[in-house]
């Protein structure tokens, strides 16, 4: 008799329990430590299109596709060997095939003898909020490129190269820099239009940026004005990328019997300020432009 009783409590307490977890608006889910699935909701049948009889007893592999169950699987397993609260993003694949961005809570439970008995799991869809937040940081990443590079050119702007600078002053290690504008360019939009002044400054920087270092930053300093940083690099080593750079600049197929050149200087940090070194290398530039352009000047620091 007070067996009949107890196997009638605890019918009971599980068609409580089901009906409990029925009405929730999440889906939920219970799995063996082989992980065969041993109940859900009705929430999780609608986010799996299929009925609880179709669920109940079969594994991940025989009612989710091979990639997602194979996700699964080793996850659940990374749960059952370290037993506890797991929680992970994931994208699936709903009933109606369109792409969802869910996010896994599971626990581990134990059964009537107090060992592992299987794992609990809800599933809460957040694409929306992923959606938001993909938007969010295209709109930051758009908002970082209008506020710190050029229009035309994408380069760095004005501020955001100086910027760099003075983060490469902060550091405190050997770099150069190197100054320079393009010569006689008032000349080439008088004669020629501005539009061929702006694709003269975009092969300009298309040499710059197959000429340089990974690692160096470019940026429009102003007009017709360049500046890049070396990390890293004293004034021989800039020297000769700047060099090289001046003579791929000469090379620049704009206009026919047109040549492109560049005056600047190249300065290497020798503990000086922000507006010191730009001065220095201003100086430099000037140096060239006095003494017939199309050249770089440098001055080895003693």
């Amino acid at each position: 008799m007070e067996n009949k009783k107890r196997i009638n409590a605890i019918e009971d307490n599980i068609e409580i329990n089901q009906t409990t977890i029925d009405i929730l608006p999440i889906p939920i889910f219970y799995k063996n430590t082989d992980g065969v699935y041993i109940g859900c909701n009705k929430k999780f049948e609608e986010f799996l299109g299929k009925s609880k009889d179709d669920i109940v007893g079969k594994g991940v592999f025989e009612i989710s596709g091979e990639e997602q169950a194979a996700e699964y699987f080793s996850k659940d397993k990374e749960l059952f060997d370290n037993p506890g609260v797991q929680i992970y993003e994931y994208e699936v694949l709903s009933k109606d095939d369109k792409k969802k961005r869910v996010r896994f809570y599971k626990t581990t439970f134990l059964n009537a003898d107090g060992e592992l008995g299987g794992l609990i799991g809800t599933i809460f869809d957040i694409t929306s909020d992923y959606e938001k937040k993909e938007l969010l940081e295209e709109r930051n990443k758009l908002l970082e490129r209008i506020y710190t590079r050029d229009s035309l050119t994408n380069l760095y702007n004005h501020k955001k190269i100086l910027d760099i600078l003075e983060a490469q002053i902060n550091i405190n290690e050997t770099f150069s820099i190197f100054m320079f504008d393009v010569d006689n360019f008032k000349q080439i939009n008088d004669n020629y239009g501005h539009q061929i002044g702006d694709k003269a400054l975009i092969k300009i920087t298309e040499t710059i940026l197959s000429t340089v270092r990974k690692e160096d930053f470019v940026g429009r300093y102003g007009g017709e004005e360049f500046l890049i940083v070396f990390p890293r690099l004293n004034i021989e080593e800039a020297l000769k990328i700047s060099e090289r750079l001046r003579r791929e600049i000469a090379m620049i197929d704009l206009i026919e019997g047109r040549q492109i050149t560049v005056s600047g200087g190249v300065v290497e940090f020798t503990d000086e300020s922000l507006n010191a070194l730009i001065s220095k290398a201003d100086r430099f530039l000037y140096k060239v432009k006095k003494s017939g352009k199309n050249g770089i000047y440098f001055k080895a620091p003693k």
